[in-house]
């Protein structure tokens, strides 16, 4: 019989994506991931180049990529504790578009 008590148990014992990520990026460390990084972004190139609208497996094969280079920016994020400053960066970036586009008449 499968009681809820060891279900919860079992889940909050679980580690989550982030703390995976992290024991990752530990294990490997900055050097290796970097070089990681660098490759996985290759191939998002790679898969942008030969994204065709009219055949559903290269969107799904873009999606890995783009999965793929996300977990690795990740831990480099962690790697070299700079996630908050990429989110400002972020920030400005969108409110900078944003803000071409309104006096362009586009919003």
């Amino acid at each position: 019989m499968i009681y809820i008590e060891n279900i919860e148990e079992a889940v909050k014992a679980a580690p989550t994506r982030e703390q995976k990520l992290r024991m990752i990026a530990d294990n490997y460390g900055l050097s290796c991931q970097m070089y990681k990084l660098m490759e996985e972004c290759g191939e998002l190139v790679t898969a942008s180049a030969k994204y065709d609208p009219h055949d559903y497996r290269t969107g799904y094969h873009l999606a890995e990529e783009i999965a793929d280079v996300r977990v690795m920016i990740e831990q480099v994020e962690y790697l070299l504790s700079i996630h908050g400053t990429v989110q400002e960066y972020m920030d400005q970036k969108v409110d900078r578009q944003i803000g071409r586009m309104r006096e362009a008449g586009m919003l």
